[in-house]
């Protein structure tokens, strides 16, 4: 992110508007320092493990990966398990380094010739990298990676098939785009976006707020089938509805541990569940009635409060009806209603304040805190080019270009 902005407190009153503030020369280290330090050897795929079935690209995809090679790394992914990894210079292992990092995101862009119609709505993939102290390695490190795709319903009904989608997506319709394959068929979880570990038993979920969490065994990254219920918390409020959603980026209270995230419900009426989850598991909730709903992504945590940002880009009523109907798109962008910034009590989850702004773009928050005056700070990545041409991009990924 080149850019950040924050929600402070202007004397006299208790909220304003957002301010923009360059990201600093630490800040910019800070990120560059944590580039890949690892690759993975070429041609050490363990035995055992089949990988789904891949076709060389369509002549479109080809020609825009000739004109821009980079663009290869939209290409299906692979499978690997449990590959050894050259670690680039010498050097001990520090402590904090020591472990396993699990990492999610979209694997396959397309199915085939069939290309999804957003990147988010491509395979969730979860690599695996443990790290350890090693003396018999000449950098003193050894690392392990393996990476595998999450086994979803979606994923699973789309094997053996080249030429169409069988399931719908959010942004992606079902077989050829028309009424009859589509009306009546919510979208599916691709279960791309995040990896977490949740309570009570720390088991290793994938997550993605199309969905309730996808339970993955911790070492083999297998899909064990199950999906995280919050203790009945994501069950659907209506019988034959979708059950709630589970937020992708949850964050965790260091002070005593609990988990914060929101949940989404798709049905007759839109709404959000705020949660809070024990250590224990127990959880407690709240919910909201919405008359649309944005498309949530990311929440923080101050010391006293829950931070939601809402921008213009939503799911309205219509839109719903639309989808059921056959439509493929469901969000839609307008500049004219502006955002907000939703402050909730940490502890009863009442709505504090609606901090309305400018109308701006982004998926994911920095952080939150209050300073030394007592002021709340909201800092979130915003993108620097307006929402549409964001979609135009996220929609089209082998055509798109990045510039920093």
């Amino acid at each position: 992110p080149r850019q950040r902005k924050e929600v402070r407190e202007r004397p006299g009153t208790r909220w304003t508007e957002l301010q923009e503030v360059p990201l600093s020369s630490m800040a910019r280290a800070r990120i560059s320092m944590l580039f890949p330090l690892f690759c993975c050897s070429t041609g050490a795929v363990a035995t055992g493990l089949a990988s789904p079935k891949t076709t060389p690209p369509p002549p479109r995809v080809a020609a825009r990966i000739a004109e821009a090679p980079w663009r290869r790394a939209y290409e299906p992914a692979g499978e690997w398990d449990r590959v050894e990894c050259a670690v680039a210079g010498s050097s001990s292992l520090p402590p904090e380094l020591s472990g396993v990092l699990y990492r999610n995101g979209a694997g396959r862009i397309r199915v085939g010739e069939a290309l999804y119609s957003h990147w988010f709505d491509g395979d969730g993939f979860v690599t695996r990298l443990a790290l350890s102290s090693s003396s018999s390695s000449d950098s003193g490190v050894k690392a392990v990676s393996s990476g595998r795709y999450v086994r979803t319903a979606r994923f699973l009904a789309q094997e053996g098939t080249t030429d169409q989608m069988v399931m719908r997506g959010a942004w992606t319709p079902r077989g050829d785009g028309g009424l009859l394959a589509n009306a009546g068929r919510l979208p599916t979880n691709p279960a791309n976006t995040n990896v977490a570990r949740l309570p009570p038993d720390g088991k290793l979920y994938a997550l993605c707020e199309g969905g309730r969490p996808v339970e993955l065994d911790p070492r083999t990254l297998e899909t064990n089938g199950g999906e995280y219920d919050a203790q009945g918390a994501l069950n659907s409020p209506i019988p034959g509805l979708p059950p709630t959603t589970f937020g992708a980026h949850m964050r965790v209270d260091p002070s005593d541990g609990c988990a914060y995230n929101f949940g989404l419900n798709y049905g007759p009426s839109l709404g959000l569940k705020l949660m809070r989850i024990r250590p224990d598991g127990k959880v407690f909730s709240r919910k909201f009635s919405l008359p649309a709903m944005p498309l949530y992504h990311d929440l923080s945590l101050s010391g006293k409060y829950v931070l939601l940002t809402r921008t213009p880009y939503a799911l309205t009523p219509k839109k719903v009806l639309g989808s059921l109907l056959g439509n493929s798109g469901m969000f839609e962008w307008n500049n004219e209603e502006g955002a907000h910034i939703d402050v909730y009590d940490k502890k009863t989850f009442e709505l504090i304040a609606s901090v309305a702004t400018p109308a701006f773009s982004c998926y994911h928050h920095v952080n939150a805190f209050e300073d030394e005056q007592g002021r709340t700070v909201l800092r979130v990545e915003r993108h620097n080019s307006d929402r549409l041409g964001v979609e135009k991009a996220l929609s089209s990924m082998y055509d798109a270009w990045f510039t920093p």
